[in-house]
């Protein structure tokens, strides 16, 4: 993302303003995201190994004197919290940091979207980590989903056998997993339905071999080396920001809508409804604002700001209708749970 963009972002969420913050108005952008969750499946018989909160994780086998056991990483991006819904993923690149491996100097680590949800807990193993630590409450290991309640139907994990991506491993430092149509499609699917997105599940591909590869984690001290999922999307033809999400009364609602528009297409009016009743009066001037001729391209359109606490607590579905004069429109919608006296 641009510095200036970054820049104007951190100086409205300081004021309590809120607005969107992406790389462009309308069209493709590319977004950045870092890893929500993570952690290592350490194989064993008691299923009380984990490293929910530790600086790495890790895929492979450890040889004989850790019992030639596996492990597994785990990975999760909360796609749709920056990507507003109905933007379609154009492609997708997983960046990791290799920091030390054990046996051959290669590897292909593969990519397998996770069936279930799983935890990440407090969990952090000593020294290098390779042995696990005891696992926390929450915590996913080899048996469980979340220690210690509940399990996965398989050891070591539920996840699609298909693989999505892989990622070849010959040294340590930056690794790339470029961009498929199978990880387009589980992109494009957890921000569809952000209940589905249970991340990825990383294995080394020869699991027989006595092979271990360590990647530095979210939770890594050096945010330059932790997890990135470089997203292209194109944003849906209308924008509503600020997006979905969880507010509180004190903060003022900036509302602006993105919209592009093919050229010679003429807006002809916008409604505007606030759980289900018009509200195009509270935004009054929105109205006015979207008549007239547009040439083309990405256009802005400001409503008035917001007092949450005008619009109240609970949850709210704004919904935005731009007519056009070709007799389509365009619509979009974001829900705003705004919290009655607390910060979210």
């Amino acid at each position: 993302m641009r510095s200036y963009v970054d820049a104007l972002c951190r100086l409205l969420l300081a004021c309590g303003v809120l607005a969107l913050c992406l790389t462009g108005q309308a069209g493709a952008v590319t977004v950045t995201l870092e890893a929500s969750q993570g952690n290592t499946l350490y194989e064993n018989a008691e299923g009380n190994l984990s490293n929910g909160a530790g600086q790495h994780f890790f895929v492979g086998r450890v040889g004989p004197r850790a019992g030639s056991t596996l492990r597994r990483g785990l990975i999760m991006f909360d796609v749709a919290s920056l990507i507003p819904p109905g933007s379609v993923i154009n492609s997708v690149e997983l960046n990791l940091n290799a920091s030390s491996q054990r046996g051959s100097s290669s590897g292909l680590v593969l990519l397998h979207p996770v069936l279930v949800p799983w935890g990440e807990g407090d969990s952090v193993a000593p020294g290098a980590e390779g042995g696990g630590g005891p696992a926390q409450p929450g915590d996913a290991t080899w048996l469980h989903t979340f220690f210690d309640t509940v399990l996965w139907t398989n050891p070591g994990g539920d996840f699609d056998p298909q693989s999505s991506g892989s990622m070849d491993v010959t040294s340590n430092g930056p690794q790339v997993a470029p961009s498929t149509a199978e990880m387009v499609a589980d992109v494009q699917a957890w921000l569809d339905d952000p209940a589905s997105n249970n991340g990825w599940l990383l294995i080394l591909d020869n699991e027989a071999e006595s092979e271990a590869m360590r990647f530095d984690s979210r939770h890594n001290t050096n945010p330059d080396v932790r997890p990135q999922l470089v997203v292209d999307v194109s944003l849906p033809p209308l924008l509503i920001s600020p997006p979905s999400g969880t507010y509180a009364q004190t903060q003022v609602l900036d509302v602006v809508v993105f919209f592009s528009l093919p050229e010679g297409t003429t807006p002809t009016g916008i409604t505007v409804l606030l759980d289900g009743e018009d509200a195009s009066s509270i935004f009054a001037s929105c109205v006015p604002g979207v008549l007239g001729t547009v040439v083309g391209g990405g256009q802005t359109l400001r409503c008035p700001a917001q007092n949450a606490s005008d619009i109240g607590p609970g949850s709210h579905l704004v919904e935005v209708i731009l007519s056009l004069s070709d007799g389509t429109s365009l619509q979009q919608s974001v829900n705003w749970l705004i919290l009655e006296n607390i910060e979210p």
